[in-house]
């Protein structure tokens, strides 16, 4: 478009422009009159589907010559739209918000998906997933990660392979607490019965559960990651902070990466290189942008974005070591067999 604009002024004065603006200018190039299809794999109206659109909005600012359509995809902890992001190929642009559950699938699922998560292309992350661990205040007793494990806290999930689910894996294996981890639950099943006493613990984002700690119906006990959070949160302990010695250091630092990315923008494996340029151009002028900045604060969502090269660095070193992958699902495996009353420990130091 800066060309067009620019087409009868001189060659020094189109090129000092194009240096100024050379990357807005590729991005309406390479995406001009295409139509981008949003996925999002999760249902309208939680964190992050509203993230999402706040963020597909401001999109249609940056992109004026693009069409932006957006649509709800959930299902199988974002599988559902992993399957159809993957698939796509024509003349769509699809790009997919997702959260840090499609790094799990692929962990404990990867023989059986029909695609590995290199294969897609990461626009960056948006913000932490605001991960905590929350109790009922009456069994507060309970669940001191300081003491000797107890009797388990039953947690809810929608299915053995949501995001909260794995979570609650994870902190069997590494920590003190015990949680009996139960699936087929959707998110407003599983806060109403926390709330009704059916459930003693609940893991999710923050803002799932802002109004009810607020209320002092739930207490935080601790948080999965360390950015993003609210200043009340502050002095929570951290995943690393209560984690037991035998804990694997890598699966540590990974939960807390995840968290600390938590929202991802993918796109799909057959997006062109001109268009996965542009993309990543758009995203970064989106995350700076003040109006997208004032929406996510009033909405009280804490901005922390990541770059296409962070994220996808941290995708293929995750991805391409066969270690910590090997680390993590023996992690997730053995947090199970507690889960199940078949284990009451792991020692799982590497």
């Amino acid at each position: 478009m800066i060309w067009k604009i620019c087409r009868n002024l001189g060659v020094t004065s189109v090129l000092a422009i194009a240096m100024l603006h050379g990357q807005q200018s590729h991005a309406a190039s390479a995406l001009d009159g295409a139509t981008v299809r949003v996925i999002i794999a999760h249902k309208a109206g939680n964190t992050t589907d509203t993230m999402a659109r706040l963020f597909a909005k401001a999109l249609e600012k940056h992109l004026p010559e693009t069409s932006i359509n957006v649509q709800n995809l959930d299902g199988n902890g974002g599988t559902l739209a992993m399957n159809e992001i993957h698939a796509a190929q024509g003349s769509l642009v699809t790009i997919g918000f997702v959260n840090s559950s499609v790094v799990f699938t692929q962990v404990t699922q990867g023989e059986a998906m029909p695609y590995g998560l290199k294969e897609f292309h990461w626009i960056g992350a948006l913000a932490s997933s605001q991960r905590v661990l929350v109790v009922r205040k009456d069994v507060i007793d309970r669940a001191d990660p300081a003491k000797l494990p107890g009797k388990p806290l039953v947690s809810l999930a929608m299915s053995a392979s949501a995001h909260n689910y794995i979570d609650g894996l994870l902190l069997n294996s590494m920590t003190n607490l015990r949680l009996k981890m139960v699936p087929g639950f959707k998110t407003d099943q599983q806060n109403a019965m926390l709330l009704a006493g059916d459930a003693d613990a609940g893991i999710g984002t923050y803002e799932n559960y802002r109004e009810f700690i607020e209320a002092g119906d739930l207490v935080p006990i601790l948080k999965f990651g360390t950015v993003g959070y609210p200043d009340e949160l502050k002095t929570l302990p951290t995943l690393a902070e209560i984690a037991l010695p035998t804990a694997s250091g890598d699966v540590i630092s990974l939960a807390t990466q995840l968290s600390d990315m938590g929202r991802f923008v993918v796109a799909a494996p057959h997006t062109t290189p001109a268009q996965r340029e542009a993309l990543v151009v758009a995203f970064n002028e989106v995350v700076a942008d003040p109006g997208y900045l004032r929406a996510l604060k009033d909405a009280n969502f804490i901005a922390t974005p990541e770059d296409s090269a962070k994220v996808t660095r941290f995708m293929n070193d995750l991805l391409g070591n066969h270690a910590v992958v090997a680390k993590l699902r023996a992690a997730i495996e053995c947090g199970q067999q507690i889960s199940d009353g078949v284990v009451q420990s792991c020692d799982l130091a590497m």
